[in-house]
């Protein structure tokens, strides 16, 4: 039913998210969805935002954010493990609520929820078995928490690689006298204690038995590159940091990242319809659909619509074709003739964005391009060609449309007023 509505592209993305993944939300707040799900509502999102047609640009693109050029299309996988997220960060703020009273008892037999992020776990591995929901929630914690390991301070419990049976170890007695780090049942040169050293320094009663349990679960691998450690280092007392992609920022503010995203954001800056953010996005992205570009999927000229000799790309679509080109000429004299600014709009002005030291003419500037582009893009498919006379009527009803909405839109009036009248 929406296909058959001419929606920008934009505009299928929020349809996508309001009347899409909204239906998908409450079970998903509640019950594990498995990965081949997931998969399934992205395709069906996905092919919705293309109208069941080629996918021009990856999913990954489509999904970053307009600084990053993309249109901010959910992953439902993504958002899948966000509510599990969600959800432990809610349990450990209250652990004493009714709503989490069965899991925090069933964490408690591994130390508790706080203690098990802590751990290097593996959900398959994990000496209590888990309803597949807190697994899924287990299994985004760990996506997320970064763990910097270091073999002296290795957690000994909920390891998934310190494993009897193939399962993790927990022993509650063991955590009670705060044996938690490997360094615990180790010597200084690394090497693993006795049991007679064991009782000795620990000063507890445990069975041989259980001590060779724990003891014989140590992997080779691991006390190899405690050996390495000429001086051993008591740990830090246990600290709980759980970091969501715990990454320092500390980048150049005026990075080649930093420049790039001011050409996506461009159009966002301005009261412009989705229509006209659709063009610039396209032509950001090269796959905007010219002749050019059309014909390798369909058998048509790649003659350009408005000179008919040229090959149509968008380079020449929107700069180099003869009509254009005239169109640009025309602007920068309309500029001349109501401002005392010369304005002069080369390829990077038109495909990017224009610069100007003014910044008042370079926000109105950007703007014009933004609506002459989509003036090109009509003109192409109506089959006509881009008339100047036409576009100033356009820019008289935008502005007349656009008054009392917004900061932005009181800010393009009074530039336009200012300058053009």
């Amino acid at each position: 039913m929406w296909l058959q509505r001419d929606l920008s592209m934009i505009g299928r993305v929020l349809l996508s998210k309001a009347d899409g993944i909204s239906r998908f939300v409450y079970p998903t707040l509640s019950l594990s969805v498995h990965q081949n799900t997931c998969k399934e509502i992205n395709k069906i999102l996905i092919n919705f935002v293309w109208k069941n047609k080629r996918h021009h640009l990856k999913k990954e693109i489509l999904a970053g954010s307009r600084a990053e050029g993309g249109v901010e299309l959910l992953d439902f996988g993504d958002l899948n493990y966000t509510f599990k997220i969600k959800w432990i960060k809610e349990c450990l703020k209250a652990p004493n609520s009714l709503w989490y009273f069965i899991p925090v008892n069933v964490f408690e037999k591994m130390g508790g929820l706080q203690f098990l992020l802590l751990c290097d776990y593996n959900v398959t591995k994990l000496p209590q078995k888990l309803a597949k929901f807190h697994q899924q929630t287990l299994t985004a914690a760990k996506l997320c928490f970064v763990h910097n390991f270091s073999p002296h301070k290795t957690i000994i419990w909920n390891n998934e690689y310190i494993t009897r049976q193939n399962k993790s170890l927990y022993l509650q007695k063991w955590m009670d006298k705060n044996i938690i780090y490997l360094s615990d049942i180790q010597s200084e040169t690394g090497q693993l204690l006795s049991y007679e050293e064991f009782l000795k320094s620990q000063l507890f009663p445990v069975t041989f038995k259980e001590f060779q349990a724990v003891t014989n679960a140590v992997p080779s691998g691991i006390l190899q590159l405690s050996k390495c450690y000429y001086e051993h280092q008591t740990p830090k007392k246990l600290e709980f940091t759980f970091c969501i992609q715990g990454i320092d920022i500390k980048n150049k503010r005026c990075s080649n990242k930093h420049i790039r995203k001011y050409f996506w954001t461009l159009p966002h800056k301005f009261v412009i319809n989705n229509k006209i953010r659709e063009v610039h996005f396209k032509i950001l992205h090269n796959i905007y659909p010219t002749n050019s570009y059309i014909s390798h999927f369909v058998n048509i000229s790649t003659a350009c619509e408005f000179c008919k000799s040229e090959e149509e790309d968008i380079k020449h679509l929107f700069f180099e074709c003869c009509h254009t080109k005239l169109f640009w000429r025309k602007m920068e004299l309309y500029f001349a003739n109501k401002t005392t600014h010369t304005i002069k709009l080369e390829l990077k002005a038109i495909i990017l964005d224009y610069m100007n030291n003014n910044q008042e003419i370079q926000y109105i500037v950007n703007l014009f391009i933004l609506i002459v582009k989509f003036h090109i893009h009509k003109s192409k498919f109506s089959k006509t060609l881009p008339s100047f006379e036409s576009f100033n009527i356009e820019v008289d009803n935008y502005v007349k449309s656009i008054r009392l909405q917004n900061k932005k839109s009181q800010l393009t009036i009074r530039l336009y007023e200012e300058i053009f009248n």
